[in-house]
């Protein structure tokens, strides 16, 4: 008879998280939550700030549909 291990609910949700990436499955996402817990804090630290900075500071630019901080890019409002 098997017995499944209970995760803390942050951690699982870190597992969650990390498969809406493409080509991450349920084994691969529990790895990376593992190491970043495990081995380098300051790194998933680092990432979870630089994920929030980019999903609150940048968009797509209203011409040519790459990413900016501003609704136009610095190449189309160049001269």
């Amino acid at each position: 008879m098997s017995q499944q291990i209970s995760e803390p609910e942050p951690l699982r949700a870190l597992i969650e998280a990390l498969r809406c990436l493409p080509g991450v499955g349920e084994r691969s996402s529990r790895r990376m939550a593992y190491h970043l817990l495990q081995h380098d804090p300051r790194g998933a630290q680092r990432l979870g700030e630089a994920l929030c900075r980019a999903v609150e500071g940048v968009g797509h630019c209203r011409r040519c549909n790459g990413f900016s901080e501003d609704e136009i890019c610095a190449m189309c409002s160049s001269d």
